[in-house]
């Protein structure tokens, strides 16, 4: 018979213990394609470069406007803070060498350690930062502008050109003509929002929140950039933050790193604290169906439990990207980084095997096992943590894999046993998804079981639900855990359905996954339908 076994932050799972001295699973990109997509921006950069270099005459009349913009709003203070700065020679180095060597190192820096410790925020930080650049390169293009520097007969000082860099600030060729929007300042905002997503700590973000300021002062001080210029870059920044889901992240009000089994809580508890048990298949099912809802009940100072039935060990992968490693012992450890990104306190494997989609084996699969046997296994773990809450699915498992089934049945008698108070169904509104499915039908390479006609059937109709529960200020929270499921990117000979899901853009993937739905046992379907799921703990019973 299985045994539960707790995945803590120093425990071994069904005899497979943590790797030493290499990581197994891929939770980030590869470093070469990283690398190739630098290379590609930097030789569209030289060719936009190399192309308005040809017409310096138009640059120099839209720096004109922008001045003359500038005078028409009252905020034109380049040539105030120039003058200033010349006058200063001790400040005029440090302004200088602000604006030489830290905008670049900064933004270096930020996105290398994001890379090597937070692969959960690297993708959409990496996202955010090509995205200001593609943007500016766009700007560049249609809008040229020279600098303040530049304008002859304005009086402007160089700064940076007197201190030794020359007139092209180095070595290496610069964009003189590309002023608006300042990438220096779309750089520094970047680095703040990206360092809030990394770190809670107030020195540190306090530094973070610095930067973009003195990195403002510092160009238009030097004569490289216009107020304009600044406010523009760090809009780009913001915007870019904000349509890849870096901004949410930023913004999110608790660490989820500081939040495993058995750690002290980076905050008081709520008044009324209670204790929640996601119980699922596989690994990557508690994201995909309830990982909006468990990131919210944490944020909210709740005690978040996961229980996965099986290891997933059956499911579809690129076999020469796991190389010699078992599937299972990868994908414990994508739910070890996916439990991180959804602030969950720790995890429980059944330690069943996986049994395929189509219920193929049956040598100690979960959905063979004797429904009593499993379902006292997890009462015992439900009394021993006195839950409050249980998910499970609804009959059908949502699209019919016998270990959703099996998990709907096993997790009722085990409710029952345990005297669990509330019993939620984890399902998807069917009239909802099948919207979804006709919004996603130009979506590239959209996998053959989300086409509607394959839809009609699976999860529950409208009258059943009894909960949609909104959780579009957890969506990146929720992207970041599927993004820690690589191994079910790939695999198979169609298209996998979290490749596509994570390849939509942010503010289409908060559409879509910005609600989660539940049917709650024994209570009436009630209109408008609950957004909390602890409505009934709290005192409201049907």
């Amino acid at each position: 018979m299985a045994a539960d076994r707790a995945i803590t932050a120093d425990s071994d799972v069904g005899g497979l213990a943590r790797p030493r001295g290499r990581t197994l699973v891929r939770t980030r990109p590869r470093l070469l394609g990283e690398v190739a997509v630098v290379v590609g921006l930097l030789v569209v950069y030289d060719r936009v470069r190399s192309m308005v270099a040809v017409h310096p005459e138009v640059a120099v009349s839209h720096g004109w406007a922008i001045l003359h913009a500038e005078s028409v709003l009252g905020i034109q203070v380049e040539g105030t803070i120039n003058d200033w700065l010349t006058d200063h020679a001790a400040v005029a180095t440090l302004a200088v060498g602000y604006y030489q060597f830290l905008h670049l190192t900064a933004a270096l820096t930020i996105l290398a350690v994001c890379y090597r410790y937070r692969p959960a925020v690297y993708r959409p930080a990496r996202n955010a930062l090509v995205l200001t650049n593609v943007v500016a390169l766009v700007v560049f293009a249609l809008y040229p502008t020279a600098p303040p520097r530049l304008l002859p007969g304005a009086g402007f000082v160089d700064t940076v050109a007197d201190a030794g860099f020359g007139t092209d600030h180095g070595p290496i060729p610069a964009d003189q003509y590309g002023a608006l929007p300042s990438l220096h300042l779309a750089w520094a905002t970047w680095v703040a929002v990206a360092g809030f997503a990394m770190t809670r700590r107030r020195l540190l973000r306090v530094l973070l929140v610095a930067h973009p300021l003195i990195t403002g002062l510092a160009v238009v001080a030097t004569a490289n950039h216009y107020v304009l210029d600044v406010a523009s870059g760090m809009l780009l920044g913001i915007v870019a933050a904000w349509s890849t889901g870096l901004l949410a992240m930023a913004i999110r009000r608790r660490d989820p790193r500081r939040r495993r089994f058995g750690q002290s809580r980076a905050r008081a508890a709520p008044a009324e604290s209670y204790t929640v048990v996601a119980f699922h298949a596989h690994p990557d099912d508690e994201t995909l169906l309830t990982g909006g809802t468990l990131a919210r009940l944490a944020a909210e100072g709740h005690r978040v439990l996961i229980v996965v039935a099986t290891l997933g060990e059956a499911g579809l992968t690129d076999t020469t990207v796991a190389g010699d490693t078992p599937l299972g012992e990868r994908r414990l450890h994508e739910l070890r980084a996916a439990v991180d990104a959804l602030g969950c306190h720790g995890v429980t494997s059944l330690g069943y095997a996986d049994s395929g989609l189509n219920g193929s084996r049956p040598d100690l699969a979960f959905s063979c096992a004797d429904v009593d046997v499993a379902a006292k296994q997890l009462a015992d773990i439900l009394r021993r943590e006195r839950a409050d809450v249980l998910t499970v699915y609804d009959p059908a498992g949502g699209y019919g894999h016998p270990d959703h089934v099996q998990v709907h049945a096993v997790g009722h008698r085990a409710a029952l046993l345990a005297g669990t108070p509330v019993v939620l169904e984890a399902t998807v509104d069917r009239h909802a998804l099948l919207r979804v499915a006709n919004l996603l039908r130009l979506v590239p390479g959209l996998p053959p079981g989300f086409r509607p006609a394959r839809l009609q059937e699976t999860f529950s109709p409208p009258g059943r639900l009894t909960h949609r529960v909104d959780v579009r200020n957890h969506v990146a929270a929720k992207r970041a855990a599927m993004t820690a499921h690589s191994s079910q990117r790939t695999g198979g000979s169609a298209p996998r359905s979290l490749a596509v899901y994570l390849r939509l853009p942010f503010p289409l993937f908060r559409l879509v996954f910005g609600h989660e739905w539940y049917v709650e046992a024994g209570r009436t379907p009630d209109r408008p339908l609950l957004d909390d799921v602890l409505t009934t703990l709290r005192g409201d019973r049907p």
